[in-house]
């Protein structure tokens, strides 16, 4: 959007407009990410606010678990490369960010099977591709 200053009363007028639209917008774009987030971790049996992601790039599959929580009114995010500290490890650091950042208690959640989490199919993809072989094993 754009805010002319001709019809906001001067520069002062249309950033004040300006400021208030983005405000709005904001609210409403982070309680929908994280009601997002939430539903797709809890369908797939994770915790709220963890997630497993598959990106498909042109070397690969990439899987990582995302980590989200809510910090001075503003979303933040970690993630965590299934290649770096393999599926459990990944999952484990993915759990304990979580918990100390949001102050739930986490500890009974256990790290799911991934055909659980991504499905069948994509993980007959991953496993076809052999990119990231015996990580998802550790």
């Amino acid at each position: 959007m754009s805010f002319a200053d001709s019809l906001f009363a001067g520069r002062d007028g249309s950033l004040r407009a300006a400021k208030a639209q983005r405000d709005a917008l904001a609210s409403k774009t982070r309680r929908g990410a994280h009601v997002r987030a939430t539903t797709a971790s809890r369908g797939r049996g994770l915790p709220s606010g963890v997630r497993l992601v598959l990106h498909m790039r042109p070397s690969g599959p990439y899987l990582l678990w995302d980590v989200l929580w809510m910090e001075n009114e503003k979303e933040r995010r970690k993630r965590f490369s299934v290649a770096a500290h393999g599926y459990r490890g990944g999952f484990a650091k993915a759990i304990a960010l979580r918990e100390q950042m949001s102050g739930l208690d986490l500890s009974g959640w256990a790290c799911p099977r991934i055909e659980d989490v991504l499905g069948k199919s994509q993980l007959a993809n991953i496993l076809c591709n052999q990119h990231i072989g015996s990580s998802l094993c550790r």
